[in-house]
């Protein structure tokens, strides 16, 4: 059986960059003390080396950055530790989906297939449908338990249950009840939930719901996500006390699709940096990107900002910008409000509120990757913690409508 202090060498050893002791005492589990002590009992004996200072997510001070210590030559290995993840999808089967049947199947399916494509992580997925039967109105049921994802098998449209009424809150906590069976200590755990009406059948009240979803994301390691009908998120939120990052509106499943991908694809890639959950699941978090702006591309000499003081379609804006230089790709507009669906073919800028530096996608890493957004495929992008940063997304259009009161950006190298 392995030690604390043996944990703590094999996690160093699968991170290149080291890892400071609040970031071992959240992948590990362990005390913030336990992490400190054992880190510089380790040091003294030679196992640990000091490679520096850097902020970890979620903290306001400099931590020390722990590196496997050289010894003649020969740097400690260790079998990297896999980045482990429980997915507990919550389905809404109330009558009212049976509208919606090929859309959430599909919305299931997609789903499966981001998780699958992280291949340099392990997760498992726990599926829960709610309000699907004719003669006990109001049941969550269980369908699958803790099933590795590469073994779970898209369904069907015809296989999607739609019939009862929504016991929304019961749902949610059986099945995050029914996953913490699951007591794997490096797991992070994302319960992601879908509805198309508002809770009507639980026996628990939105106190019950409110304290336990506090209860699970104070450790840390739980993130809750739903996507509410239009109209019900102000209300979802101040029921459910989940973070508005978290909650998103849908009236058009396709588009929750999009963007629930987009989502997911952010939250694994952000597992890779050490996050074990988020505030921000489906909203853009550029708060704590500064430690690889270097690996993008400036281009800030090769833009212009142009403010629109009234409205104007894109081209005759900038043609009289730019004195006829207007072509198709070249302009990218801050992103202020939804942007449904911004395609792969789609670049997008990130300006440095502070320096007013303009990056671009650097030889190695995209605006896209660093971001937390998925490569491949389109994107959906909401506005959120945004930090220091503007994000500018690329128009490739003629007739854009540009709006009174924004900014527009003009790159001549792209």
């Amino acid at each position: 059986m392995s030690t604390i202090a043996d944990e703590i060498i094999e996690h160093i050893a699968a991170r290149a960059a080291g890892a400071t002791a609040p970031e071992l005492e959240r992948q590990l589990g362990i005390a913030r003390s336990t992490a400190s002590a054992r880190t510089a009992e380790l040091q003294k004996k030679g196992l640990l080396a000091v490679a520096g200072h850097r902020t970890a997510p979620g903290d306001r001070v400099r931590s020390t950055v722990y590196v496997i210590a050289n010894t003649g030559g020969n740097t400690t290995r260790a079998t990297p530790v896999k980045i482990k993840n429980h997915f507990v999808l919550v389905l809404d089967g109330s009558r009212s989906m049976a509208a919606y049947r090929d859309g959430a199947a599909r919305f299931f399916n997609c789903q499966i297939e981001t998780i699958q494509a992280a291949k340099d992580q392990e997760s498992t997925v726990t599926l829960f449908y709610f309000g699907m039967e004719a003669d006990r109105q109001g049941s969550v049921q269980e369908k699958m338990f803790n099933v590795p994802s590469t073994l779970v098998k898209p369904i069907q449209a015809h296989e999607y249950p739609a019939i009862g009424n929504t016991p929304l809150y019961d749902a949610v906590v059986e099945a995050a009840q029914r996953a913490k069976c699951d007591r794997d200590a490096e797991k992070s755990f994302v319960v992601l939930c879908i509805t198309d009406g508002h809770e009507n059948q639980s026996k628990r009240t939105a106190t019950d719901l409110r304290a336990f979803i506090a209860g699970e994301t104070a450790t840390d390691r739980w993130t809750f996500a739903f996507l509410v009908p239009k109209g019900e998120r102000e209300m979802f939120i101040a029921n459910s006390g989940v973070d508005p990052g978290n909650v998103r509106e849908w009236d058009d499943i396709k588009v929750a699709d999009v963007e629930t991908v987009t989502a997911t694809a952010g939250f694994l890639r952000a597992r890779r940096t050490g996050a074990r959950s988020t505030k921000h699941y489906f909203s853009a978090d550029l708060s704590a990107i500064d430690a690889r702006l270097s690996e993008l591309r400036d281009v800030t000499r090769d833009v212009d900002f142009w403010n629109v003081d009234k409205e104007s379609d894109i081209q005759t804006f900038i043609n009289l910008k730019s004195k006829g230089k207007f072509a198709p790709g070249r302009s990218f507009f801050e992103v202020m409000k939804k942007e449904k669906r911004v395609e792969e073919y789609k670049k997008l800028l990130l300006q440095d509120r502070r320096t007013q530096k303009v990056y671009a996608d650097g030889p190695k890493l995209s605006v896209r990757a660093l971001c937390g957004f998925p490569e491949k495929g389109s994107i959906a992008i909401q506005p959120g913690n945004h930090g220091n940063f503007v994000l500018l997304a690329q128009s490739m259009s003629t007739n854009r409508i540009l709006p009174r009161g924004t900014r527009v950006a003009f790159c001549s190298s792209i």
